[in-house]
């Protein structure tokens, strides 16, 4: 008889605790789920917001990093405070710091790339045709025509694609430079071997970056390459390198680059 009375006393808590929660959960404001009350997940509630807003945007929140569309930047209070990030499921354009040297010939970019090199967590590489530029091309090509990278919608017909977010296509241009200015040899080497990091690992807090005398030599002006960089590297710095001696270095463009452009 005891044992049976302990059990309707359980069986009692038990209904009054599943009460208590579907009556706090009916009256809560957070709309969704019984799952994301009970795991106080807030998702649903900041979806239910977006929706309602006019533009698309949502208010900035401590939440608002774990959102699949936000506007957060993770190097805010130290690399780039005034980076434009417009994150998505396809692409996080502020993930990976940059370090850009934009050189003329004979002012002493080499040694200044080395030198930056020796730092922690930095990784630069050398000259490389100006792949900055000709990446560039592929953003050219796509905007030549009905401009799909501002077509944040699904599309249907000839052109049909799905909702294209902002800055999506710019983790791609930096994979080409990722791409050629990869770890130490020894490091992939070692990447199946235990104890040894994974590339991801190793490169987590590495600054990425180009050492280049070739930028100004690509088909665009000043403001359309400095456009670029914002857009594609938001989180970078850049470091102009030149030297006192002009006559040197308009013969090192003239050799090397088979340029006369006057300025």
């Amino acid at each position: 008889m005891s044992r049976l009375f302990t059990f309707l006393k359980l069986l009692l808590c038990f209904a009054l605790i599943a009460v208590a929660a579907i009556f706090e959960y009916t009256n809560s404001s957070m709309k969704g789920d019984v799952l994301s009350w009970f795991t106080g997940v807030k998702e649903n509630k900041f979806i239910t917001e977006n929706r309602k807003a006019k533009d698309g945007r949502i208010k900035e929140t401590d939440e608002t990093p774990f959102l699949s569309f936000n506007t957060s930047n993770p190097h805010s209070d130290s690399w780039c405070p005034y980076a434009t990030c417009n994150n998505s499921p396809m692409c996080l354009p502020c993930q990976r710091r940059y370090l850009f040297i934009f050189a003329t010939g004979r002012s002493g970019s080499t040694s200044l790339l080395k030198m930056l090199n020796f730092l922690p967590s930095v990784r630069l590489s050398g000259e490389n045709m100006n792949q900055l530029h000709t990446a560039s091309k592929l953003l050219s090509n796509i905007r030549s025509k009905n401009n799909l990278l501002e077509q944040n919608f699904d599309r249907e017909g000839a052109w049909a694609h799905n909702a294209i977010s902002p800055q999506s296509v710019s983790c791609s241009i930096q994979g080409v430079l990722n791409a050629i200015n990869p770890p130490p040899q020894r490091v992939q080497q070692n990447v199946n071997i235990r104890g040894h990091p994974s590339i991801k690992e190793f490169d987590r807090d590495m600054i990425f970056g180009a050492k280049t005398i070739r930028y100004q030599n690509g088909e665009w002006n000043v403001k359309e390459s400095a456009k670029y960089i914002k857009e594609n590297f938001p989180c970078s710095r850049i470091v102009i390198n030149i030297r006192s001696n002009v006559k040197d270095q308009l013969k090192s463009v003239t050799k090397y680059l088979g340029s006369n452009k006057e300025g």
